[in-house]
């Protein structure tokens, strides 16, 4: 102890001693006694899930989105593999889309994690499916017309009350009340009360949903000479 060379034997300060006691019992570490060797490292197989950011243009909607391979290989430390039950493609931007859109993108693979892909130097084919958005659309107190009525006639109701499917973009561009035609046929049908059903036309590019009500009920009167000129009468 070069620090305490002048001092004899018996005049070591209480505070010196304590120092050197303590600095005698103190362990000795080696350079490597804290390190600790590397984790194992895990292969999994694990899904591809596609991501997309943005939204397509009026009228249109995602009917679906996939992507090849679904299953990728990655290798990485033993601890994290375990927690990955998925990884997701890098995002593709479907703003404004009109139609379907297909693009090979990347893997966003998390940090210390690898894919064993090679083909495509790793990258995963997405697919967006781009469709024209359905709607529904209900239109009321549509007439009822009566055709091929010889007698004096009344439908109990009047109206009808439908509702179609159909593109968005149709029903906002195009689409009229108008080109609806509900028909009830009185051909051949004599005087007395009858329950018949309608008949629908519907304009293109529409498909029918429902109908309210679906029983009417009409009245066909005897001729008279006060209602011989007319044919048709419609009430509530």
């Amino acid at each position: 102890m070069k620090a305490y060379r002048h001092l004899h034997p018996g005049h070591l300060r209480p505070a010196a001693l304590a120092f050197v006691i303590l600095a005698a019992c103190m362990p000795v570490f080696s350079q490597n006694a804290f390190s600790s060797a590397p984790e194992k490292a895990a292969t999994a197989t694990i899904a591809v899930e596609a991501r997309y950011s943005g939204s397509p243009a009026f009228g249109y909607e995602v009917a679906a989105a996939g992507v090849f391979p679904e299953h990728v290989e990655v290798t990485g430390p033993e601890s994290r593999i375990r927690k990955i039950s998925a990884v997701q493609t890098h995002s593709l931007d479907i703003t404004g889309a009109t139609e379907t859109i297909e693009k090979k993108v990347p893997l966003d693979l998390p940090e210390d994690i690898e894919t064993t892909v090679s083909k495509d130097n790793g990258q995963i084919r997405i697919r967006v499916v781009i469709e024209k958005q359905k709607v529904e659309k209900t239109i009321k107190d549509i007439p009822v017309e009566l055709v091929h009525n010889v007698h004096p006639s009344i439908v109990r109701p009047a109206t009808v009350t439908i509702t179609l499917s159909g593109n968005r973009l149709f029903f906002a561009n195009q689409f009229s009340a108008k080109d609806i035609d509900v028909r009830m046929n009185l051909k051949g049908m004599g005087p007395g009360l009858h329950v018949l059903p309608v008949e629908i036309r519907l304009p293109e590019k529409t498909d029918l949903l429902r109908v309210e009500p679906q029983v009417f009920t009409v009245q066909i009167l005897p001729q008279t000479s006060n209602t011989s000129e007319n044919n048709h009468a419609a009430g509530t």
